[in-house]
C-alpha cells in the first residue's frame, strides 16, 4: 500500500489544506533535489529514502502532513510519513507542522480515546509533561473565544486536572499571560486567580470594555485599586493612566475622578 502521486500533489497543491503557508510553489517543489526521492519512497517506487540532500527547499515539503490519516489508527501509509519526517536531514523542517498537526487532532478529538492517541504520539516524539501542558494551553488560547465559557472536552479536562494537582502556580511578571488560562485558573485553583490577572494588568494587557463587566464586575476592585493606589506598582504610571482614561471613556459620570 502507498501513496499515488496524484494524493502527494494534492498535499501540496489544495488551498484548503493546512502547513501549506511555507510552501514554495508547486513548480518550484518539482525540481528541488529531493522531491524525486521522497515522492518514489512514498509511492512505492523505492522500498528506502536513500540520500536526502541537504537544502533550503526542504521546507516545502512541510505540506506531507497533510497526508496523515486517522490519529486512532494510523496505517502503512502513516508510517511512511512518520519515515520521511524522521529521516534526519529532513526532521528540521519537518517536526514543527507534524507537532502542529498533532495539536489541532487533540483540540479537536471529542473523545478520550483520540485525545490519548495525540497525547502518547507527542510523548513518542519526546514531548515532555510540562512542555504538552503549555502547548495545548497555547493552542486554546488561540481557538476559545474569550466570552465563551470553558467547554468539556478532553483537552479542556486535561489541563484543568494539570492544574489542580499542580503543588503551586508560580507567576512573575513576566510570566506569559492569556485569558483562556485564567478562565482555568478561576475553576480549578481559584486562590491564583487575582495574581494571574494582576500579571495581565502590569503589563498593559487588560481590555478595560471587557473587563469592568466580566462575570459581573468580578475583578472591577482589583482594578480600581491598581489605579489608585500610588505606592504600588509605581513603575506602571503610564498603563494607569490608560485604564484610568479607558473607564472615563466608557462612563464620565462614574469614573471622571480617576482623572483628578
Amino acid at each position: 500500500m502507498a501513496f499515488t502521486i496524484e494524493e502527494i500533489e494534492k498535499a501540496f497543491t489544495s488551498k484548503n489544506n493546512r502547513f501549506n503557508l511555507y510552501s514554495f510553489e508547486f513548480e518550484v517543489i518539482r525540481v528541488t533535489p529531493n522531491y524525486r526521492t521522497v515522492c518514489d519512497y512514498l509511492t512505492g517506487k523505492t522500498t528506502t529514502l536513500g540520500f536526502i540532500k541537504t537544502d533550503h527547499a526542504n521546507y516545502s515539503f512541510r505540506p506531507l502532513v497533510n497526508l496523515l490519516g486517522d490519529i486512532e489508527s494510523f496505517n502503512q501509509n502513516d508510517a511512511l510519513i512518520f519515515d520521511v519526517i524522521k529521516e534526519p536531514t529532513l526532521t528540521p523542517f519537518l517536526i514543527d507542522p507534524l507537532y502542529g498537526w498533532i495539536d489541532l487532532k487533540i483540540i479537536e478529538s471529542k473523545t478520550e480515546s483520540a485525545f490519548n492517541a495525540g497525547l502518547s504520539l507527542l510523548k513518542q516524539f519526546g514531548i515532555s509533561n510540562q512542555d504538552i501542558f503549555f502547548r495545548l494551553l497555547e493552542a486554546m488560547r488561540r481557538t476559545t473565544p474569550y466570552e465563551e465559557a470553558i467547554p468539556d472536552s478532553p483537552v479542556d479536562r486535561y489541563l484543568l486536572n494539570a492544574i489542580k494537582s499542580a503543588s503551586k502556580l508560580v507567576f512573575s511578571k513576566n510570566s506569559s499571560w492569556n485569558f483562556y488560562f485564567l478562565k482555568l485558573i478561576e475553576i480549578a485553583r481559584p486562590e491564583y486567580e487575582e495574581e494571574y490577572f494582576y500579571i495581565a494588568l502590569q503589563n498593559g494587557l487588560i481590555h478595560i470594555p471587557t473587563f469592568i463587566s466580566y462575570l459581573q464586575g468580578k475583578y472591577r476592585s482589583t482594578i480600581l485599586d491598581f489605579i489608585l493606589n500610588q505606592e504600588k506598582h509605581v513603575d506602571c504610571t503610564t498603563i494607569k493612566f490608560r485604564y484610568a482614561l479607558e473607564l472615563y471613556e466608557l462612563n464620565k459620570i462614574e469614573y471622571s475622578y480617576l482623572l483628578v
